[in-house]
């Protein structure tokens, strides 16, 4: 840690030489927000620039603001008609143009102008039928928050009402719900888990996103409450954007870390019509950490994954937008045994795991304007596959190998989305759609069976199955301070005939230009993993069977109120109190079973199943934050919530991940250096206290006597972990030269190497039980370079 914190300041005395005045310019979109429409004449300008900077929208909606002055900029957008808009802190810097894109609102009442302050722009979601719960992110915020590693999954633990399980995992947990809850989608599809070192079946997280931070554009997250459009998800929702390249000069960038390596590359295909390319390369391992005694995970082969993103945009008159999208990534890691024969005893160092898994999606995505400016569609072909696979080993006296579990889980599916937006007036929107999802599977697994020694499957499936969606949405702008969006979402499933109808409604109240009230109810399901439904149970006869073949969705009721005060344009309060009924949960139905799937990650399951189970999740999420103004912000949010479920034996019991208290404080500050300020030097740090997570207690004499974990039968999730706290620092140093940028950074997570226990484990082979506890220091030193 001290060689790093010593490089990092012999770059810093570096960068106060040669200081010189460098321009960059801004260019970007307007568009009306409901209809997408290009909004021709739009004045655009730099707030307080000496001489005045400003120029006005083409037929496109395209500008341009030329020799902009580096560093943080705000501009103002005016349009007549229309609300005003204002976009701040622009991070303008020499090494690549700055791109944006503005959306701006209508406004209802013509005879005056009516203006946004800051605050409502900082906060609009970037879907206009969202009302409540949903939070928006740059990812200049993932880059900026410290310990995010510039993961958008990072980035949200940080928002009031959400928590990770751990350091090592990016998974979240939403005001109470498992992490295998969450939907991700891009580009407006769902998609398969997109992270590395996925656990198992039906995973949310892993160790960091396969998408990097340099190809991902404004998006939104949600956490309760969903528009209609968003279906499959009870817990929250990632909706991801991905970056165009600049259609106008070839860009690169190159970031060389302690973990790895990232190449960035774009530009335009042709000028004229304004086509263009991005493509990212990412490759990591953790070996230079190895090998200076930085433990990234508890096993010994040391974890390596890389990734691929392309996404190439082709603008037409007649045909709208096309954009072609490919990601792709794959991981590895594991535990070998340890071939030393004085070892071989413990039978714990002749054991064997290996992991790896690869993600890949394709899509072709057209947006289309209709001629009358107030409709346009959205379609979206897409074929995504995900594979995971794990093998066990045991090894003998002769350093021989034997197969003890063996696991393989491969998904393609071929998804179509179709979205329809029509703009009747200021007023009225509406929004209509279905997705159609053909979803092919091939599942195996097995394992020894060491009473008999023979291998025996558990799992073997393979086929298909299709999966419907459709929705439909209506946003009323009732007058100028009541928004009411209402929406319904219909959910059928194939392999076993079930369906849900879902209403949805949202209300916003705009009280005054300080204040507003919001709620938002609605019905909301989730599809268990395909294995799940396929889980096979020998019968006494020896034949298989499905029991739970014809389970159904589990499902919840969302209801959350909102409160929003702004002190200042740049200092606001939000608090949002809600309740969450699950309900059709999927349990064991038994008086001697405390089991509930509402506790489950990831898995398989292995018992029949009946949607008896019901849940509670009912809490107050607060938000304290100064956004990104004179070169400091902070984030404080504190969250109190129950999470509870009830069993098979009809008890009420903790969930897994009642944590019952969370509280972030987060916070930087910028520094400009040197006599032309063209160096900036940030300073962030993050502090996390929350409650300790619950988990089951194990009954060591059983479990020796079984050979496997046999929890005790007391009661479920009744021990917990110490409170979890963990405190986060990063520094980074921006340098601007004429042509190309640099950036050297320093993020710490565990700065203070906290030891945090997460959990306990059952060890087989030395018949005990085990503590788990979360990753120490982890100091990630990069730089990069923008040309």
């Amino acid at each position: 840690m001290r060689k790093f914190i010593i490089l990092f300041l012999f770059i810093f005395s570096c960068t106060l030489l040669n200081a010189q005045d460098f321009v960059q310019d801004i260019k970007g979109k307007v568009t009306d927000v409901d209809s997408k429409m290009p909004l021709w004449g739009a004045a655009v300008m730099v707030v307080d620039s000496k001489p005045l900077i400003g120029c006005v929208t083409d037929s496109a909606g395209d500008f341009k603001l030329k020799n902009v002055p580096l560093g943080r900029q705000n501009i103002k957008i005016s349009f007549i008609g229309y609300e005003q808009a204002l976009v701040q802190n622009v991070m303008v810097s020499s090494g690549k143009d700055v791109v944006i894109s503005v959306q701006m609102t209508e406004a209802i009442t013509k005879v005056k102008e009516v203006q946004i302050i800051a605050k409502l722009d900082k906060d609009k979601a970037m879907n206009s039928m969202a009302t409540i719960s949903a939070r928006p992110f740059s990812i200049e915020e993932a880059q900026r928050f410290a310990g995010g590693l510039t993961d958008p999954s990072r980035m949200a633990q940080a928002f009031a009402g959400v928590s990770s399980t751990s350091n090592s995992n990016n998974e979240i947990v939403v005001r109470g719900n498992s992490p295998k809850g969450l939907l991700w989608r891009i580009e407006g599809i769902e998609i398969p888990n997109p992270n590395h070192f996925r656990e198992d079946e039906g995973a949310s997280g892993g160790g960091v996103c396969i998408l990097s931070s340099n190809v991902i554009s404004n998006s939104d997250f949600f956490t309760s409450a969903f528009p209609a459009e968003y279906g499959n998800a009870l817990s929250g929702v990632f909706d991801l954007n991905l970056r165009k390249g600049n259609d106008e000069k070839k860009e690169y960038s190159i970031v060389a870390s302690v973990v790895g390596t990232e190449v960035s590359l774009e530009g335009p295909f042709s000028k004229k019509q304004k086509s263009s390319y991005l493509v990212n390369y990412r490759y990591s391992t953790f070996s230079l950490l190895d090998k200076m005694g930085i433990k990234v995970s508890n096993e010994n082969i040391i974890p390596k994954f890389q990734d691929l993103t392309m996404n190439l945009n082709f603008p037409t008159r007649k045909f709208g937008n096309t954009s072609i999208f490919a990601i792709y990534g794959n991981s590895s890691s594991g535990i070998s045994s340890i071939k030393d024969s004085t070892l071989l005893l413990n039978k714990e160092n002749r054991y064997e795991e290996f992991d790896k898994g690869a993600v890949w999606i394709g899509g072709i995505t057209n947006h289309y304007l209709f001629p009358n400016k107030k409709t346009y569609l959205k379609t979206v072909l897409s074929l995504m596959g995900e594979e995971n696979m794990m093998t066990n080993d045991t090894m003998d006296f002769n350093f021989n190998n034997h197969r003890i579990y063996d696991e393989s889980m491969n998904y393609q599916t071929y998804r179509a989305s179709i979205l329809l937006n029509h703009k009747f007036n200021s007023k009225n929107t509406i929004r209509t759609g279905f997705i159609f999802s053909n979803e092919n599977y091939d599942l195996y697994s097995s394992g020894l069976d060491f009473e008999t020694n023979q291998n025996q499957t558990i799992f073997d499936n393979q086929g298909s199955t299709n999966v419907l969606q459709a929705y439909t949405q209506w946003k009323f702008r009732i007058n100028d301070k009541l928004n009411l969006n209402s929406g319904l979402h219909y959910l059928y499933f194939a392999l076993n005939n079930h369906q849900s109808l879902e209403p949805r409604l949202g209300l916003v109240w705009q009280i005054n230009s300080r204040q507003s009230l919001s709620t938002g109810i609605g019905l909301h399901s989730r599809i268990e993993p395909i294995s799940v439904y396929l889980t096979q149970i020998p019968k006494f006869e020896g034949d298989l069977q499905q029991p739970n073949k014809n389970l159904g969705f589990s499902k919840a009721f969302h209801n959350v109120l909102g409160y929003d005060f702004a002190f200042t344009e740049d200092l606001h309060l939000k608090a949002e109190i809600y309740y969450q009924f699950l309900y059709d949960i999927p349990i064991v139905d038994s008086l001697n079973s405390n089991f509930s799937i509402l506790n489950m990650r990831y898995g398989f399951v292995t018992v029949p199943l009946d949607n008896k189970g019901t849940g509670q999740n009912y809490g107050l999420d607060l938000t304290f934050e100064k956004y990104f103004t004179k070169g400091f912000y902070f984030l404080i949010t504190g969250s109190l919530f129950d999470s509870k479920y009830t069993a098979g034996d009809q008890k009420l019991y903790n969930t897994a991940f009642n944590g019952n208290y969370i509280f972030n404080a987060l916070g930087g500050k910028e520094f400009s250096l040197g006599k032309k300020s063209n160096s900036l030097l940030g300073v962030n740090a993050r502090i996390l206290y929350k409650g300790g997570m619950r988990y089951q207690e194990i009954d060591l004499a059983k479990s020796n006597l079984a050979g496997e974990v046999v929890y005790s039968s007391e009661g479920n999730f009744t021990k917990r972990s110490a409170d979890y706290y963990n405190l986060d620092l990063g520094i980074n140093l921006k340098r601007n030269r004429e042509k190309f940028s640099w950036t050297v950074s320093l993020d710490v997570q565990n700065v203070t190497n906290k030891n945090n226990l997460i959990g306990v484990k059952y060890n087989k082979y030395t018949g005990s039980i085990k503590s788990e506890y979360d990753l120490l220091i982890l100091p990630v030193l990069s730089y990069r370079i923008d040309f």
